[in-house]
């Protein structure tokens, strides 16, 4: 009996080995795989601007047939091993490697955020959007976005655009460098270049008023210091904003259309 066993214990094992080459060679690698960083990150002639018109997206939208819409096919942007390499869109980071507790409580933030030891000039209001706010330039030359949570919700939206940014980087994406900030309303200075487009108007100089207006229902402190959220700007060239499907024609790099790309399906 215990001969019997060792003899279909070798004969499985023969099989197996006899199996193996066929199974091994069902996947095949090249001498790159696999490939950890997608160099789409050449430099290209610059892209030219592009505003799109919300009311043409509700339109296309709402009437027409919805981009993309079909079967869905594969990921574009993998490797063989179904992975996301890094890229001009992604950086893998806690999902490749241990991440301590300071480097996620500091996520992409590099500095402790704007100077509020000198006045802000304001350079910009903000039209766009659900929560008022402005762009300011601080005494070290930086510029931010400044955004603000309801009067009745103190903490709502700036804390959850500081914690997401965290999470969101850490799990690999890149994200704006955001700090919570609290300020008295003399900090701020309208810069004479600052301008503000009003709702169904063209875009005119900024006055007090306009920044008392976007002021009057934020949420503050007891001692009147407004607490806001203030997103650093990058450094470059504002050419508008993008399309949640497609590719760029005037940009080589952008090979895989955006709603192919891995990175952007789990950003959902």
């Amino acid at each position: 009996m215990r001969a019997r066993v060792g003899s279909l214990a070798a004969a499985a094992a023969a099989l197996t080995l006899a199996s193996g080459p066929s199974f091994v060679l069902a996947q095949r690698f090249l001498s790159d795989d696999p490939m950890t960083h997608d160099r789409d990150d050449l430099l290209v002639p610059r892209p030219g601007a592009i505003d799109l018109s919300t009311a043409y997206d509700v339109i296309e939208h709402s009437l027409h047939h919805r981009p993309g819409a079909g079967p869905i096919p594969a990921a574009q942007n993998v490797n063989t091993l179904g992975e996301v390499p890094d890229s001009s869109w992604w950086t893998n980071r806690i999902g490749s490697r241990p991440m301590t507790v300071a480097e996620l409580v500091a996520g992409p933030n590099d500095s402790e955020g704007p100077d509020t030891s000198q006045p802000w000039s304001v350079v910009r209001g903000k039209s766009g959007g659900i929560t008022p706010g402005f762009t300011i330039q601080d005494s070290r030359g930086d510029v931010y976005f400044i955004k603000f949570d309801p009067v009745n919700y103190f903490g709502l939206s700036t804390g959850a655009d500081v914690i997401g940014s965290k999470f969101f980087h850490a799990i690999g994406y890149y994200t704006p460098t955001n700090w919570v900030v609290y300020f008295q309303r003399s900090l701020l200075r309208i810069a004479p270049v600052a301008k503000v487009r009003v709702r169904g108007g063209k875009p005119r100089h900024m006055v007090e008023a306009d920044l008392d207006a976007a002021l009057a229902n934020v949420a503050r402190l007891p001692d009147g210091r407004i607490r806001c959220v203030a997103s650093r700007a990058i450094p470059g060239r504002v050419i508008g904003s993008h399309k949640y499907h497609g590719t760029r024609s005037d940009d080589p790099n952008d090979v895989s259309p955006t709603e192919h790309r891995r990175a952007f399906r789990g950003y959902r």
